[in-house]
């Protein structure tokens, strides 16, 4: 897994104190990496829409574009009705409705994107007439005036337009058709952004549907080097070669990558042909996310949040982490780097063990939630808003998210569907930074002080007492302990985690964390990436994902050996190398492969070796927030 780790600092603590750094970019076509969780309280000035749903957000310049199947709107603040089909426009700082943006489409809008020019707004959806000519499927408006840019020839010629990107000078199209004004083209098609050309070495056929009658191309989305693409859909085959419901596109290639997933063959509920809903990559293209609707069926992907890494290849490729619901369905994505925005109409999240019920480690979380991109585990930010249908669009800028939906109540206020979330007043996640060499060991000892060792990868230096026994800070009785982020977290006998600051020489109060997980058998704690490892006497060493920021335990626990951690009373991390000691007072060393041990451990210290016993309750290595 792909630590998480920052250099943007500065950027967050003038956000956090309320300057805006960044302008509003010309056009909006990715999600923004952003150094902060967007505050959960959305501004005042955008408008109500009236009816129906907002399917999809762009942003141009200081003008919103907003499209979905309502027809009504009003100006922020305002109680007097415009009349919108489909589509409307408003201004970013205002909430006040364009007057001269009133395109006329005959049927609903699906998806919009900046166009490249900066002034000008592709639209997909399920219309065959704009502005009273027949055009199908495809346009591009102006966003000045609303009218069709005669200069863009792309359209279809049947079916509907459902996903759209603009990249490096094309426009992909993803939707339920066969042909476009260049010709026979299924479910997928590029064209020229600047002229409406369909691309004639683009050509790879979405076919077979997995259920029901006919293929389509939901949702896509494109790395922002413009070198991959992901696809979703209800399909089978991509240009002969097999992929179910999720493909890889090599862009540069026009042709199938070689990735290729399994993880959504399982079928979900009888009623859904596909059920991804969206998917995003992170601003660095390293990974992606994928949300679904579906229903309860344990050991799937249906109703859940998964990463997968972006730069594997070969068939069998599975998530790195899942975020199940219990059975509520995730309709909109927006990666940021910092966060993975998630919305739908759920209820739950870390909700594995659930099903319509909040089940062992379940997080309240109403429709949107913010998850650490690390191990997919919900972060505190929780505004809250009315369920519905769901989210149809995330869209992250410089300046925070945007959130279109069906409902009206969000953050605790009133913003029908449509409302925005901004940076200003955000909140930072902890760094979380793999521990590396040379470092300060930290032991708590039998007698429940704490003491210190440093270490260069291959000595020990001499022992120094931190906090000395019986003081009243000194750790006392603990089950396991672990350090991430400039805080400890201790396991107790009455089973809880508690977390305390520590800056290396002094232990602050601990904080009951609340976990759902009893501790009182754990007999070690480690922390390392994203997992809380632990042992109980059984011989097997374990992990659950945990989140600093949150203090939540995963709902799904993972076996990472299957034996020789009987005796383990000690466990630490550093450099994709496992530390543990044992009872025989010696520590240990094993390489890491991923998330398990890997090779036969080897003693480096201990009474015999180098004269130091590890006759400790636990150890654990200083984060590289407090140096080592």
């Amino acid at each position: 897994m792909t630590s998480r780790t920052r250099g943007t600092r500065t950027a967050a603590a003038a956000l956090a104190g309320g300057l805006v750094l960044v302008a509003v970019p010309s056009a909006q076509a990715f999600n923004a990496l952003q150094p902060l969780v967007v505050t959960a309280n959305p501004i005042n000035t955008t408008p109500d829409v009236q009816d129906g749903a907002v399917n999809a957000v762009a942003v141009v310049g200081n003008t919103v574009v907003i499209g979905g199947t309502f027809t009504r709107i009003n100006d922020a603040g305002s109680g007097v009705s415009l009349t919108r089909p489909y589509i409307a426009a408003f201004d970013l700082s205002t909430g006040q409705v364009s007057s001269s943006f009133t395109p006329a489409l005959n049927g609903l809008v699906e998806n919009i994107e900046p166009a490249p020019d900066g002034a000008s707004v592709f639209v997909a959806g399920r219309f065959t007439t704009v502005n009273g000519a027949a055009w199908r499927g495809l346009v591009k408006l102006r966003v000045s005036d609303g009218s069709r840019d005669t200069s863009f020839a792309g359209r279809l010629t049947n079916g509907y337009g459902i996903a759209l990107k603009v990249s490096k000078g094309r426009l992909f199209l993803g939707g339920q058709f066969t042909g476009t004004n260049g010709g026979t083209r299924r479910a997928l098609a590029a064209f020229d952004a600047a002229t409406g050309a369909v691309d004639p070495s683009f050509n790879l056929p979405v076919t077979g549907p997995r259920r029901g009658t006919t293929p389509n191309v939901q949702v896509l989305d494109v790395t922002p080097d413009g070198k991959k693409m992901i696809i979703a859909g209800n399909f089978l085959d991509v240009a002969g070669q097999s992929r179910n419901q999720v493909a890889m596109i090599d862009a540069d290639l026009n042709a199938v990558a070689s990735w290729a997933t399994d993880a959504f063959a399982p079928l979900c509920g009888a009623s859904f042909f596909t059920y991804v809903r969206d998917i995003d990559f992170s601003p660095d293209g390293s990974y992606f996310v994928v949300v679904s609707t579906g229903g309860r069926f344990p050991a799937t992907l249906c109703d859940a949040a998964a990463r997968f890494e972006t730069n594997r290849n070969g068939p069998g490729q599975v998530q790195t982490w899942r975020d199940r619901t219990g059975a509520d369905t995730l309709s909109a994505v927006a990666v940021t780097g910092e966060t993975v925005y998630i919305g739908g109409h759920q209820r739950w999240v870390n909700n594995s063990n659930g099903g319509d019920t909040p089940g062992p480690g379940a997080v309240a979380r109403e429709g949107l939630a913010a998850l650490d991109p690390m191990n997919g585990l919900p972060l505190t930010w929780n505004p809250g808003r009315a369920r519905g249908v769901g989210v149809f669009d995330l869209l992250a800028t410089s300046t925070g998210l945007w959130v279109a939906s069906d409902t009206d109540r969000i953050g605790g206020e009133i913003h029908k569907k449509i409302a925005f979330f901004p940076l200003t007043g955000g909140k930072a996640v902890p760094d979380i930074a793999p521990a590396s060499l040379p470092n300060s060991v930290y032991s708590v000892l039998t007698d429940g002080s704490l003491h210190v060792r440093s270490y260069n990868g291959t000595s020990f230096g001499a022992d120094t007492v931190v906090v000395g026994a019986g003081a009243p800070t000194a750790p006392g009785t603990v089950r396991g302990a672990f350090m991430v982020a400039g805080r400890v977290v201790t396991a107790r006998p009455d089973g809880h985690l508690y977390s305390a600051a520590f800056n290396g020489t002094t232990l602050g109060a601990g904080t009951d964390l609340g976990s759902w997980v009893d501790w009182s058998t754990a007999k070690a704690l480690g922390f390392d990436k994203g997992r809380l490892y632990y042992t109980n006497g059984s011989g097997k060493l374990f992990y659950r994902y945990f989140s600093i920021e949150s203090g939540v335990v995963g709902s799904e626990l993972f076996t990472a050996a299957g034996s020789g951690y009987a005796d383990a009373q000690t466990l630490f991390f550093a450099d994709n190398a496992l530390y543990f000691a044992k009872s025989d007072q010696r520590l240990y060393r094993v390489p890491m492969s991923g998330d398990r041990p890997s090779g036969t451990p080897v003693a480096i210290s201990g009474p015999a070796i180098d004269g130091i016993s590890w006759n400790v309750q636990d150890s654990f290595l200083s984060s590289p927030d407090i140096g080592g």
